[in-house]
C-alpha cells in the first residue's frame, strides 16, 4: 500500500511576493535569486495593483505600485526573468484592493477597507489590468466618500478577474490593519466573513494570516465547502499559504504552497492552483511534508486525491503519509466540516462507507512537534 507510486512531489511555491514595483528595496532579479538559493520552484509576484488614496480638493497620497510604474514594464520585467531563470517558474499577479472609503475630517482622517486585498494570479497582458474596476483606475463604480459598500467592490472585481481568465484568492483574510500617514489613519478590520459573502474565487490564504478560525473544523471553510457539496456554490473554494514577502528580514520561503504535480510552466501552476493540486504549508523547519493523501475504492479500483472527485457507494479506504523532521503532535481528518479521526502517526489508513448521491468531502489538517503545520485541500465523495 505504501509504495512509492503515488507520492506527492514537493515542488515549493511563494506566493504574494512584492518587489520594487511595491516599494520595497528588493529588484525582482534579486528576490528570484534569492529563490533559486532557497531551492523554490515557483514564484508568483503580486505586486500592489495601486497605492493611491484621493481626498477633495485634489489632494492624495501615492505610493510605489504596478499601475505607478506600468503595467508594461512589470510584464516585461517578468518574461525577462522567465528567460533568466529557466529552471524557476514564475508567475505573474497582483495585490488588488478595490475600494476604501473616507471617515472623519481632514486634521484627523481614517481611511477604511483599504488593506482588504485579493491576489490576482495568472496576468498576460496589460490590459488585464487597466480595465479592472479599481479605485485607482476609475473604472470601480465606486466612491470614497459613500461610506461603506460591504462586498460589492470585491465581488466587482472577482467577477472581472474571472472574466479575464484570472485566478482570485482572499489574501490574509484575518487580518487587522491600522496604519498612520501623516494626520490620517489606515484601518482595516479582519473581517473573513467576507469569503462567505463573495463568490466565484479560487481560494483563500490560510498561512500566515487566515488560520485561526477559518480552516477550524465547522468554520468557514467547511461552510464553503458543504455549501459547494449542497449544490448552492457554484465550485469549491482552495486553500493556500503566502509568504506576503516584503523586505530581507522576511521568509521568502515560509509559508509557502506545496505542487503536488510535476510542473514545468506557469500554465501548468495555475491549472494547479485552479484545480486545489496543493497544499498549504507553514514550516519554518522545512520538515513537514504531506507524502500522499488518497481516497480508495479497492473493488472499483479507483483511487483519488486533493482537488478530485470520487463517486462510489459502499467502502472506502483514506489512506495518509505524512512526513515530519519532529514528529507528528497531531493530524486531524475532517469529513463533511466535523472530525472523524485524530492521531499522532505518520501514516494512517481510515475506512468509511459512501453513500450514492449523498455528497461529502474529506480534508487533513496537521501540526508538527516543532510548531510547522500544514492543511490539505479536501477529496470529494459524490459531488453535485
Amino acid at each position: 500500500m505504501w509504495s512509492e507510486k503515488g507520492r506527492f512531489q514537493r515542488n515549493p511555491g511563494s506566493l504574494h511576493t512584492h518587489s520594487r514595483f511595491s516599494g520595497t528595496p528588493m529588484t525582482p532579479r534579486e528576490i528570484a535569486g534569492m529563490a533559486m538559493e532557497k531551492g523554490l520552484r515557483v514564484l508568483v509576484f503580486t505586486d500592489y495593483s495601486d497605492r493611491e488614496w484621493r481626498y477633495r480638493c485634489g489632494l492624495r497620497l501615492t505610493r510605489p505600485s504596478v499601475l505607478k510604474y506600468g503595467v508594461r514594464e512589470y510584464l516585461d520585467t517578468m518574461e525577462k526573468l522567465r528567460k533568466e531563470f529557466r529552471d524557476l517558474i514564475i508567475i505573474s499577479g497582483l495585490e488588488a484592493s478595490p475600494f476604501y472609503f473616507w471617515e472623519g475630517t481632514p486634521l484627523n482622517l481614517k481611511c477604511r477597507e483599504y488593506n482588504r486585498h485579493i491576489l490576482l494570479l495568472g496576468l498576460k497582458t496589460a490590459e488585464d489590468m487597466e480595465d479592472l474596476p479599481l479605485m485607482a483606475t476609475g473604472r470601480s463604480g465606486f466612491n470614497p466618500f459613500n461610506g461603506n459598500q460591504g462586498c460589492r467592490p470585491y465581488q466587482a472585481l472577482i467577477d472581472a478577474a474571472r472574466q479575464k481568465g484570472l485566478l482570485t484568492f482572499w489574501a490574509h483574510p484575518e487580518q487587522e490593519d491600522d496604519t498612520r500617514f501623516f494626520t490620517a489613519r489606515l484601518f482595516t478590520p479582519a473581517r473573513p466573513e467576507l469569503l462567505l459573502e463573495t463568490t466565484g474565487y479560487t481560494g483563500f490564504s490560510a498561512y500566515p494570516r487566515g488560520a485561526r478560525s477559518v480552516p477550524e473544523p465547522g468554520g468557514i471553510w467547511d461552510q464553503l465547502l458543504t455549501a459547494f457539496c449542497d449544490e448552492k456554490r457554484e465550485k469549491p473554494v482552495w486553500v493556500i499559504g503566502e509568504s506576503d514577502y516584503r523586505k530581507k528580514a522576511d521568509a521568502l520561503d515560509n509559508p509557502t504552497t506545496m505542487f503536488v504535480d510535476p510542473v514545468s510552466t506557469p500554465g501548468e501552476c495555475t491549472t494547479a492552483l485552479e484545480k486545489g493540486r496543493i497544499y498549504a504549508r507553514d514550516d519554518p523547519g522545512k520538515t513537514l511534508y504531506l507524502n500522499r493523501f488518497h481516497i480508495v475504492h479497492e473493488i472499483r479500483e479507483r483511487c483519488v486525491s486533493m482537488g478530485e472527485t470520487l463517486r462510489v457507494s459502499g467502502k472506502i479506504r483514506v489512506w495518509v503519509e505524512m512526513e515530519a523532521g519532529a514528529g507528528i503532535r497531531k493530524a486531524v481528518l475532517v469529513k463533511g466540516g466535523k472530525v472523524v479521526f485524530s492521531t499522532h502517526a505518520a501514516r494512517f489508513d481510515f475506512q468509511d462507507t459512501a453513500t450514492e448521491g449523498q455528497s461529502t468531502y474529506f480534508r487533513l489538517m496537521v501540526t508538527a512537534r516543532d510548531g510547522g503545520r500544514l492543511l490539505s485541500n479536501p477529496i470529494f465523495l459524490n459531488p453535485p
